[in-house]
C-alpha cells in the first residue's frame, strides 16, 4: 500500500474514493473555522485514522491547497481546535493560584474543567488520544506540535510541585509524571463513562486519586 516506502497511513495514501460529491459552492469566508467545524463532524463520524484532510476540505468548501497551508496534517487540526481550551484552562489555574486556593482545590477545579472539555469537544479529544497514543512516524511535526501546545499535564504540574514542596501532596514521582497520571486517568474515565456528567467523572477521580481509597 505504500510503494514509496514513506510509511504513510493507509487512509492517507489511498486515493480519495470516499470524497463527497462535488457540487458548486461558494468558498468559505473563514477557511480556518470551516475546516475545524468540518473536522469535528468527520472525526465524530469516521474516527481519527479514517478521516482525510481532503474530505474535510471538500466539506468545508476550502481549496485543498489552502487547507494544506492552514493545516498540513491532522494533528495540526487538533491543535487549532483545542488550543483555545488549553489556554483557558491554563489561565484558570493561574487565577486559582492568584486568589489563594490550596493545591487540592486547584487540582479538583482543573479536573472538572478537563472533564467539561472532554464532553464539549468529544470528537477532538477522542482524536487527540488516538493521535498521541499511536506511533505516527509519518507526522512527526504534527505530533511534536501536539506535545508542545496541547500538554494538559503541564498545566497542573507546577501546582503539584508546589504541593510537594509544602508536604501536602506525595513526592512519589516528578510533578509532571503525577500530573500525567491524573490527567490520563480522568480522560479514560470520561471516555468510558460517557453517560456520566463531567462533575461526576471529575469527582470520582478526585476522591480516588486525591483522597485515596482509605475509609479512615
Amino acid at each position: 500500500m505504500d510503494m514509496t516506502q514513506q510509511h504513510g497511513h493507509v487512509d492517507d495514501t489511498l486515493s480519495a474514493l470516499d470524497l463527497p460529491p462535488s457540487t458548486p459552492r461558494p468558498p468559505a469566508r473563514d477557511p480556518r473555522a470551516a475546516m475545524i467545524a468540518a473536522a469535528r463532524d468527520e472525526f465524530a463520524k469516521r474516527g481519527y485514522f479514517m478521516t482525510r484532510i481532503e474530505t474535510i476540505a471538500v466539506i468545508a468548501a476550502v481549496p485543498l491547497e489552502t487547507a494544506r497551508k492552514l493545516f498540513p496534517t491532522k494533528p495540526h487540526i487538533l491543535v487549532g481546535a483545542l488550543r483555545s481550551h488549553i489556554a483557558a484552562m491554563t489561565e484558570a489555574v493561574a487565577d486559582d493560584l492568584l486568589i489563594g486556593l490550596d493545591e487540592i482545590e486547584i487540582v479538583e477545579n482543573h479536573l472538572l474543567r478537563c472533564a467539561r472539555v472532554a464532553v464539549e469537544e468529544t470528537a477532538f479529544m477522542d482524536a487527540l488520544v488516538a493521535a498521541v497514543a499511536h506511533d505516527t512516524y509519518s507526522e512527526p511535526e504534527g505530533l511534536l506540535s501536539i506535545k508542545q501546545q496541547l500538554n494538559l499535564p503541564a498545566i497542573i504540574a507546577p501546582v503539584i510541585q508546589q504541593g510537594q514542596d509544602k508536604g501536602v501532596l506525595t513526592s512519589c514521582d516528578a510533578p509532571i509524571e503525577i500530573a500525567a497520571g491524573i490527567t490520563n486517568t480522568l480522560l479514560l474515565r470520561c471516555f468510558t463513562r460517557r453517560t456520566h456528567t463531567p462533575e461526576d467523572n471529575a469527582m470520582f477521580i478526585s476522591r480516588l486519586v486525591l483522597h485515596g481509597m482509605r475509609t479512615r
